[in-house]
C-alpha cells in the first residue's frame, strides 16, 4: 500500500512528540507499505514549531534541520501538482476548515495514496458529505 503520512507521523522527526505515531509505522512498514509526504505536511510542521515557540518551548533548530532531511530521505515526496487545488477547494466549501487537511486529502486522491491519520473527524466529514474515503485511521 502506498501511504500519505499525515503531519502527526512527521511531528516526532523534528523532535515533537505524537503518541502511538512510532509503533503504527513501525506495523505498518514491517508489512511493506511506502509512505510519503507532501510540502504541504513540511509547512505545517514549521507552523507546529511556531506554536510551540510561542508557548515557550524551546526549538533545537539542529534537531529540526535533521529532522527535515530525514524525512526528505526516508520517505517519498507525493507530487502536489495543480489538479489538486479545486478539489481541497471543494472540501474546503463543503465546510472543512483545515486546509492542510484539505490538501494532503486531494493530494491522496489525485496520486491513488491511501491518507494515514488520527483524524476521526475527517472521516465522520467525509462521509457526511459524501467524500470518498481514502482514510487509514489505526
Amino acid at each position: 500500500m502506498r501511504v500519505l503520512l499525515d503531519t502527526s507521523f512527521l511531528l516526532p522527526s523534528v523532535g515533537v512528540q505524537v503518541a502511538g505515531t512510532g509503533e503504527v509505522l513501525k506495523k505498518l512498514k514491517e508489512e511493506g507499505n511506502e509512505f510519503y509526504y507532501s510540502n504541504f505536511n513540511l509547512l505545517e510542521i514549521l507552523w507546529v514549531l511556531i506554536s510551540l515557540e510561542r508557548r515557550g518551548v524551546r526549538i533545537n533548530m539542529q534537531a529540526v534541520e535533521t529532522g527535515l532531511r530525514s524525512i526528505a530521505h526516508s520517505y517519498r515526496r507525493a507530487m502536489e501538482e495543480v489538479g489538486i487545488f479545486p478539489q481541497a477547494l471543494d472540501l474546503r466549501r463543503a465546510g472543512h476548515t483545515d486546509m492542510i487537511d484539505c490538501l494532503l486529502y486531494a493530494i491522496s486522491l489525485k496520486e491513488d495514496l491511501t491518507f494515514l491519520t488520527f483524524d476521526f473527524e475527517l472521516r465522520e466529514f467525509l462521509s457526511t458529505k459524501g467524500f470518498k474515503d481514502v482514510l487509514l485511521i489505526p
